[in-house]
């Protein structure tokens, strides 16, 4: 079964962007009113979840009409069909109602609380986007029998033999013989190992099969001291002081990728003198239970598996007065970890926690700071450190520090990650090889920090766009668009009628930036993102951009009219 149903409720199945309630034959989708599942796509759905591998229509339709029954398999596909068209967010190109092999297979999406990644020796795999990241080197797509046989190997910790995988993969006859096993093998190997001739992954084990070995890691770490170069933020320097000394709360800081959320934390931590109950830095392929188990080993407790069971047990272990959290780093499980929160405070009415995330979180009692970009003041100095880590000392004139201001500002949106790329590089050459580098950009993009979680921050951003649904994604493209803030009606022209929806979306990722400084707001793409955005999603989708910029065009340039007149 590739299947996963959420921890907490067996009756409710997680899509990309939504859930199905079993229970109550239910169906919720982002930015779509809640749909009723009619019994025999609810019996679908429930033949699907209890098969071991591929069913075919012959199967289906014994699973869902009975035995007895006379449907035409042409029954069976229009009612596949039904069901895509409210599952998918492109029926055309379906993600959770899949043909694999010679069957149909079910593929909820992967709980990103629980496995939203593979750790490699070089990088890890990310399973919701399907891609593998590994530092030097671009990232690479799965296919789809990739994917398959990849989830098949990690869903139990022993070999299976290659009899087996053509089975549960492939959707064969138990008695076939193929190759093709080995085939995709030595395909997945040349994506996921250092050196594919020696795999320390996807390993053969004599008579046994085939099995999958992740890379021992640190997912969830300390979250360490401060960073070097620290500048600004005194407000929110003055704002993490503040919840410190708070009777109890939680606060998120947010921001877009790159923007210096982690150093803030780190920073405001170290000055308060003392360190909190608990403060973890989250590995972008860590989910939500490798956060809890982190937590119940800090605290000396066994986890039993059950929420309703272990979370009393967490919060009464918090031994002090104020006990203060500190978790940097949770965008892919941020409204599960907050009901979490909301259980321990029943039992810990003055906790006080502290979250980072690129992902806006919306609940009663969380109070959310939206981390800006630095000022141009300080991105200059920011650059300056910078070269002053690499060993040289600029002197810059008057005009020089206006100029490299003005750079930091328009082109790399004065975020900390950006600037400390763009300066490290260019340090010995001097401000106006900094200047080009700038200019050039692509450096800044892929380049390495010395300090930082991300592999790049072209990485950052990707692993941002990727957490986007599919209807999202196209709108993000299409608003790349406008190369200067626009409103609510330039939008509406460019991505229709339900813009406001999709904007919304992308301001929660903090992907699109907004400001209210009068009655209609106004959105902004940083440069960084909007580069990125034209760089790699435009290749994608071409056709979806020149329409987009034709709808601008048509929607900017002034209407004449002509009258004719009979003469």
């Amino acid at each position: 079964m590739s299947s996963s149903q959420t921890q907490s409720n067996p009756h409710v199945l997680a899509l990309t962007d939504g859930r199905i309630d079993l229970a109550r034959g239910s169906l919720e989708r982002k930015g779509r009113p809640t749909a009723s599942l009619s019994s025999l796509e609810l019996r679908l759905l429930q033949v699907l979840l209890e098969a071991d591998g591929p069913l075919g229509a012959a199967d289906l339709r014994r699973g869902v009409w009975g035995e007895r029954c006379s449907v035409t398999p042409q029954a069976v596909q229009q009612l596949v069909r039904r069901l895509r068209k409210k599952l998918e967010p492109d029926p055309s190109s379906p993600v959770h109602l899949r043909f694999v092999g010679n069957g149909y297979r079910l593929v909820v999406d992967e709980d990103s609380t629980t496995h939203p990644g593979v750790s490699l020796a070089d990088g890890w795999i990310d399973m919701r986007s399907r891609r593998v990241n590994r530092r030097g080197l671009p990232p690479v797509e799965l296919t789809e029998l990739e994917y398959q046989l990849l989830h098949c190997l990690l869903s139990v910790p022993d070999p299976i033999p290659v009899e087996q995988l053509l089975v549960d993969v492939w959707g064969y006859h138990p008695k076939t013989k193929s190759r093709a096993p080995y085939v995709t093998i030595q395909r997945l190997r040349d994506k996921l190992e250092v050196d594919p001739g020696r795999p320390r992954h996807l390993v053969c084990v004599a008579r046994s099969g085939y099995r999958f070995v992740p890379q021992p890691s640190r997912p969830c770490v300390d979250l360490g001291p401060p960073l070097p170069g620290f500048v600004g933020r005194r407000a929110e320097l003055q704002q993490i002081a503040q919840w410190w000394s708070a009777p109890a709360g939680i606060w998120c800081i947010a921001g877009p990728p790159g923007v210096g959320k982690s150093r803030l934390v780190r920073e405001g931590l170290s000055r308060m003198g003392r360190a909190a109950t608990f403060a973890l830095s989250v590995a972008p392929s860590s989910g939500l239970q490798e956060v809890i188990e982190a937590l119940a080993k800090t605290l000396g407790v066994t986890l039993t598996g059950r929420p309703e069971q272990d979370d009393p047990t967490l919060a009464l272990a918090m031994r002090g007065g104020d006990p203060r959290l500190v978790f940097d780093g949770v965008d892919p499980f941020v409204g599960p970890l907050l009901d979490r929160i909301e259980q321990w405070r029943v039992f810990r009415p003055n906790l006080r926690v502290l979250l980072t995330s690129r992902r806006v979180p919306r609940a009663p009692a969380l109070r959310t700071t939206r981390l800006a970009s630095l000022s141009p003041d300080d991105a200059v100095e920011m650059i300056l450190l910078g070269a002053q880590r690499a060993g040289y000392d600029w002197r810059l004139t008057t005009e020089a520090r206006q100029r490299l201001a003005k750079l930091a500002s328009a082109s790399l949106d004065g975020l900390p990650l950006a600037l400390e790329l763009a300066a490290e590089p260019y340090a010995w050459m001097g401000v106006d090889a900094v200047q080009a580098g700038i200019h050039e950009g692509d450096s800044v993009l892929r380049g390495q920090p010395s300090a930082s979680p991300w592999m790049s921050l072209e990485d950052a951003l990707r692993w941002s766009i990727d957490r986007l649904t599919v209807a999202e994604r196209r709108g993000l493209l299409e608003a790349a668009v406008f190369s200067r803030p626009f409103d609510l009606d330039e939008a509406q022209a460019v991505l229709g009628p339900s813009a406001w929806t999709t904007l919304d979306a992308l301001i929660g990722h903090s992907l699109l930036q907004v400001a209210r400084s009068s009655d209609r707001p106004t959105f902004t793409m940083l440069t960084t993102v909007r580069a990125f955005v034209l760089h790699h999603l435009a290749v994608d989708d071409p056709g979806r951009l020149r329409g987009a910029r034709a709808r601008w065009r048509n929607a900017s340039e002034p209407q004449t009219l002509v009258v004719l007149q009979r003469g």
